[in-house]
């Protein structure tokens, strides 16, 4: 197979274009159903757990089946998978458009994640294919800015819809992005045959049985408990499950993951950079929650405040590409690290913060996040050779999916078990341990009302103060562990990641 695929400019820019529709599309539908999950609700009259598979359901297929797709891109060409994934994934949408029931309507997420998982992997193994190395950031760089805008306006669009015309519009308006999206690759990509491969089916049904258990145990832990039966023979499963799956792709000849991808130190060091910048990519949810529930703004406000470190993935990814096309991958990474470790600083030195100490912080890590996305995608897949692109675009979409599933777990866990030490540590030193205050009721003082959780308006204003401090404090040790992080794959930059690019050689 050539390294890079020969079309004329017209038909890349046309290409990338229609690459760039099918990211925004996942992007879309991560952001803008959580807007209307409230009219979902009443008119299909769903249960809270219906409506939290509505999310997870398109996740966990997501996670689930990512490495999965970039191994059938490999195995039966990039153009072919691209084409199939994004015509599952507009199925899954009518399917969702048209739901009339919670069953239904989660199993039709179900097949958008798969559609997802298909067409993604291949989408950035195609754009590496069809421009040449020194220009893989910018390519890369323009995909993930021009589909980021959609993570602004996903959920304004989503309240548009629900408000306007219908909540079913949200996945209705999917259909005409998904036809031009498939009929753009097919009229312009020439279909290249790959090197035929066996397909490791035990491979990929020991994976396809260990990481699920993985993530779901990761998804459910704190609402299950971290000790309960059910999280740890998820675990347990897990653990076997992939043990098995290490062995069986050390021995065999075609493995539904070659191990010796991770050889590569640059291969290796990038992932481990992209799941530590997806396991910190989780704060932007917790600062909307703390702009409501603890300094008492409405949620649009909040949603505005947020926007601040959002916008900039739309400006400065591109800069980021082009940074890395020009100076190499290093350079950028390294720069956009220092940006997101100088903002958890920031962030930790203050006791109390407020929103206009927030902001400054937030621009820096949406800028620093920003500058590493596509240098860190371009190492990842370009380094690959043409026969492994989309494998390598599969084991990124895991780590995305695991490192941003990890990290709500872990700073959910961390809030959660700090906050209440602290809690009950200052009732103890300020000799109100005879109010009687359950872990779960901790929760209750961050909403703006006193007639919650059957506790007085006495003990909410006496107590509040208090709960506020041990928000902050648990928060003050989760940006110092985030920062930790962030200063570990600077290191982990500089030691693996190649300061120069060289240019794609022709088979």
């Amino acid at each position: 197979m050539l390294d890079q695929i020969q079309i004329t400019t017209k038909a890349r820019w046309w290409v990338l274009f229609a690459l760039s529709g099918s990211l925004a599309l996942a992007f879309l539908d991560q952001m803008n159903l959580p807007v209307a999950l409230p009219t979902i609700q009443t008119q299909l009259k769903l249960s809270t757990l219906t409506l939290q598979w509505l999310i997870n359901a398109y996740l966990l297929t997501w996670a689930v089946f990512v490495l999965t797709g970039g191994y059938l891109a490999d195995c039966y060409g990039l153009k072919k998978i691209f084409c199939i994934g994004i015509l599952i994934f507009g199925m899954g949408s009518l399917g969702s458009c048209f739901a009339f029931n919670g069953w239904w309507f989660i199993a039709s997420r179900g097949v958008q994640g798969f559609g997802t998982a298909l067409m993604l992997p291949a989408a950035i193994g195609i754009l590496v294919s069809i421009f040449p190395k020194n220009e893989h950031g910018k390519a890369i760089g323009i995909y993930s800015g021009a589909a980021s805008i959609f993570l602004i306006i996903g959920p304004l669009m989503g309240g548009v819809f629900t408000q306007f015309l219908s909540w079913r519009w949200i996945f209705l308006v999917n259909a005409p992005v998904v036809l031009f999206s498939y009929l753009v690759i097919l009229a312009t990509l020439p279909t290249i045959k790959p090197q035929k491969k066996k397909f490791d089916f035990l491979g990929f049904l020991f994976f396809t049985l260990g990481f699920p258990c993985f993530i779901l145990a990761l998804m459910q832990g704190n609402k299950w408990g971290w000790g309960h039966w059910s999280v740890i023979t998820l675990f347990a499963f897990s653990a076997v499950a992939l043990v098995i799956f290490f062995v069986i792709e050390l021995k065999i000849e075609t493995p539904f993951l070659d191990l010796n991808l991770f050889k590569s130190d640059s291969f290796l060091g990038s992932n481990i950079i992209f799941f530590v910048v997806q396991f910190i990519l989780i704060l932007p949810v917790y600062w909307a929650m703390f702009l409501q529930r603890i300094l008492g703004y409405s949620p649009l406000v909040a949603g505005l405040y947020v926007m601040v470190a959002v916008v900039p993935l739309v400006i400065i990814i591109p800069l980021g590409g082009v940074l890395s096309d020009i100076r190499g991958h290093r350079f950028p990474v390294i720069i956009g690290l220092l940006f997101v470790f100088a903002s958890l600083i920031w962030f930790f030195i203050f006791d109390k913060l407020t929103a206009n100490l927030l902001v400054p912080g937030m621009i820096a890590f949406g800028s620093g996040i920003a500058l590493v996305f596509a240098p860190i995608s371009s190492c990842v897949v370009g380094g690959a050779s043409a026969e492994q692109r989309g494998i390598a675009s599969g084991v990124l979409g895991c780590v995305r999916q695991s490192g941003g599933t990890m990290g709500m777990a872990v700073i959910s866990a961390m809030l959660t078990n700090l906050r209440a030490h602290h809690f009950f540590k200052r009732l103890k030193e300020e000799g109100l341990s005879s109010y009687s205050i359950t872990t779960n009721q901790l929760d209750c003082f961050y909403f703006n009302t006193t007639s919650i959780c059957d506790l007085s308006e006495t003990i909410v204003k006496t107590l509040r103060p208090i709960a506020i401090d041990a928000y902050f404090f648990a928060f003050k040790w989760i940006y110092l562990l985030c920062a930790a992080l962030v200063f570990f794959v600077v290191f982990v930059c500089w030691r693996t990641i190649p300061r120069k690019i060289t240019q794609n050689k022709l088979d």
